[in-house]
Parts: C-alpha cells; sequence; structure tokens
C-alpha cells in the first residue's frame, strides 16, 4: 500500500486475511457490517456513487444513509457505532479500483438522511447533546 502512494484495491480489501481468515474489509453496499461485529467496520464514499455524500466544514463527510430504513438494516449498525463511539475505516474512492482508507473515523452526527463522521472523536458534551437530540438514541444507549 505504501509503495503505491497510500491505497488499495477491491480485490486486496475483499481478500483480506489475518492470521489465516480471510476477513473483507469492504463489500458493495457501501456501509460494511460482518455478522461477527455489532457496529460498522467500515463505510465507502465513492464520487461516482449512488448517494450523494458530500465534504461539509472542518473536512467532515456528510454520509448519506443507505436507502430504505433510515433507522434499520445497515444504517442501524452505524448508528450503533456513533452512539457508542466505536471506530470505523472510511475508504474513500475517488476513481474505480482506487480505496484510500481513513482510519480511525467516527460518526459524530446524523440528520435522519446522512451520518456526520469524522477523522476525530467528538466530545463528551456534543455526544450527550446528540444522544438528547433523538429519543432512538436513548433506546439504544440503555439497550
Amino acid at each position: 500500500m505504501e509503495q503505491r502512494g497510500g491505497f488499495l484495491t477491491w480485490l486486496e480489501l475483499t481478500q483480506f486475511e489475518l492470521e489465516g481468515q480471510r476477513l473483507p474489509l469492504i463489500n458493495q453496499r457501501g456501509i460494511h457490517n460482518p455478522g461477527y461485529l455489532d457496529h460498522t467496520l467500515s463505510i465507502t464514499s465513492a464520487v461516482d456513487g449512488p448517494y450523494e455524500d458530500k465534504i461539509g466544514p472542518g473536512g467532515l463527510l456528510h454520509y448519506e444513509f443507505e436507502a430504505g430504513d433510515p433507522l434499520g438494516g445497515a444504517n442501524r449498525k452505524l448508528r450503533q457505532a456513533m452512539v457508542h463511539q466505536v471506530p470505523f475505516i472510511l475508504f474513500e474512492r475517488p476513481i474505480a479500483n482506487v480505496y484510500v482508507p481513513i482510519f480511525q473515523a467516527y460518526a459524530i452526527d446524523d440528520d435522519g438522511k446522512r451520518a456526520t463522521s469524522g477523522s476525530q472523536q467528538g466530545t463528551n458534551l456534543e455526544r450527550q447533546r446528540l444522544q438528547e437530540k433523538e429519543p432512538w438514541r436513548k433506546a439504544t444507549r440503555s439497550g
């Protein structure tokens, strides 16, 4: 990866192995939630993707949730990562078959349609404010 300027290919990410066991780091859906984890492992933002991801003020990524139920499916584990401040890998795909990893990324807010992700953890005060903003966050945190 270092020899090529810090990027990986689709094949390298889907065939990744750790201690002889294949553990894909991404999938075709964008939000990668392996069954063995309670939180999102990675998200992929692509310039030519089907969603309107945007870089906002301060360099934060506004990542559009997967279509369908914004509280269910793949979005549920991404929200769990936000509530519990569990880091994940953000892969930026500027062109086909080029994935630039950013770790540690955190989901720090959402507006019901997009999650805001940054490479640094939000403050406890900000996290408390976010949890009070939406009732589902309180239920998720206690459960």
